[in-house]
């Protein structure tokens, strides 16, 4: 499972929505009219060894997507939120959750709306 499979997966067990109906991994699809998607940015290299104990960052970028500007903003704290509760990812734990502010843009050709969030998942994990 690729990591922006298993944060969709992650985000549509804490109630965002359907994965692959409005939570998506990769491309948004043309006909969908709002949700979620989740797009892996890359990450670090496992560091440390200490005690057998390793720490890893991943980069992953969200987005939503409406045709509601409060839905908009609405959709922060409910990411927040669902993010809040991730305590492991690609099996090790997690220790810290970073999100920047969101990003808004009007996609005015398509009357949608989207906020993308830059999403920072540190994890731990004993090898």
């Amino acid at each position: 499972m690729s990591i922006a499979e298993e944060l969709a997966t992650k985000l549509a067990v804490k109630g965002l929505g359907t994965l692959g109906t409005d939570v998506f991994f990769g491309r948004f699809p043309d006909s969908a009219i709002s949700g979620w998607q989740v797009i892996a940015r890359g990450g670090t290299e496992p560091s440390g060894g200490n005690v057998w104990k390793w720490r890893q960052d991943y980069s992953l970028e969200v987005r939503y997507y409406n045709k509601s500007s409060q839905a908009l903003y609405d959709a922060e704290q409910t990411l927040m939120t669902a993010l809040s509760y991730c305590e492991e990812f690609d099996n090790s734990s997690v220790i810290e959750v970073l999100v920047s502010p969101m990003t808004d843009n009007d996609m005015s050709a398509s009357e949608l709306k989207s906020g993308s969030w830059n999403v920072t998942i540190k994890t731990i994990k004993e090898k």
